[in-house]
């Protein structure tokens, strides 16, 4: 090889590693914000009990977080809400965007269903 084919391997070589660097860094710090946002939706009914009755929620997880069945013993004021825990710059999902349209759309229902 000539003098340029070894000097350009070795400028090649020294950026891949540290793309390569760069990117397993990022993973990481993606990984720590996501697992970080698990925890949270966990706590999330402690942490805005003034507005959210603990009580009144059920942990989901996915691709909705938790829906609260707020003011469950009250007929003329029961509501059911869709919760989704979001914090910093995250963003709905696809699926999410998508639940939150149905849900717009009033094209939610109950449904029972019998085992036998």
């Amino acid at each position: 090889k000539s003098a340029i084919d070894i000097s350009n391997q070795k400028i090649f070589n020294e950026s891949l590693a540290e793309r390569k660097e760069y990117y397993i860094n990022d993973a990481i710090r993606r990984s720590g914000s996501v697992s970080k946002g698990k925890v949270v939706e966990h706590f999330a009914p402690f942490l805005v009990n003034d507005i959210l009755n603990p009580n009144e929620i059920v942990f989901m997880g996915s691709p909705i977080d938790l829906i609260s069945f707020t003011n469950i013993d009250n007929e003329k004021e029961l509501s059911i809400d869709f919760l989704e825990i979001k914090s910093g710059n995250a963003t709905l999902n696809k699926k999410q965007k998508l639940i939150r349209n149905a849900i717009n759309a009033k094209r939610v229902f109950y449904k029972k269903v019998m085992l036998k």
